[in-house]
């Protein structure tokens, strides 16, 4: 599986595809920073400002893995390369769980530099508008590496279903729906009073998404390669 890994790797550094999670996170780092300073209700402990940001993380994060998706699997099979993959002497389980790991991978690294630029952001504004009066403890740096871990890990759950779609039913729309409605689990609410509601709100999504793991499974496991 590690050679999967690294074909794939390979085929996606030619993309570009880190440069344009590095942008986008940038983006979303300027866009914290107005959201700190005009904010009604102000964002005056950091449990809420770690709601805010994972909330934008997860905008960039999913749209991105339904489009990584779509480069992954769909353009296998738009360009018959699939088909060639799917006669290689290995379980066809193990093409797809490399394929799974590169998505982790991305994953991974678009949640954590998309939710920690808005924080470097926000603790350098908060230098000169003073709003988080509470310092930032070793207790909030774990509480952010663990959603960081929780939050990748829900994201490449959400990945299955992307896969679904470009295996089982292969519809673009239906990709674009799914991430739609992947993306509303982490947005609403105000505060940090929410997170528990919100971790809530993704176990289940994850959940959910796995169900989708099983017919993608059977789908590939059986496929025609002619």
């Amino acid at each position: 599986m590690g050679v999967i890994i690294q074909c794939e790797l390979m085929k996606l550094k030619h993309r570009g595809r880190i440069f344009g999670i590095i942008g986008a996170s940038l983006v979303v780092a300027g866009l914290m920073v107005p959201i700190f300073l005009l904010l009604e209700t102000g964002m005056n402990d950091w449990n809420t400002i770690f709601v805010v940001s994972f909330i934008l993380s997860a905008f960039v994060t999913q749209i991105f893995l339904c489009v990584l998706s779509g480069e992954i699997f769909t353009q296998e099979y738009e360009q018959k390369t699939m088909n060639v993959m799917l006669m290689y002497p290995l379980a066809r389980s193990r093409l797809y769980y490399g394929k799974m790991a590169v998505m982790f991978m991305y994953a991974l690294f678009a949640t954590v530099l998309s939710a920690l630029f808005p924080l470097i952001a926000i603790s350098i504004v908060n230098i000169f508008h003073v709003s988080v009066t509470e310092p930032f403890t070793f207790g909030h740096g774990l509480t952010f590496v663990l959603l960081l871990i929780v939050f990748s890990v829900t994201h490449t759950a959400g990945s299955i279903v992307y896969s679904y779609f470009s295996i089982v039913r292969r519809s673009t729309l239906l990709k674009v729906l799914a991430c739609i409605l992947l993306i509303s689990p982490f947005g609403g609410g105000e505060t940090g009073e929410n997170v528990l509601f919100r971790l809530i709100s993704v176990g289940i999504m994850t959940i959910v998404s796995l169900l989708f793991l099983i017919p993608t499974l059977k789908t590939l496991k059986y496929e025609d390669v002619g």
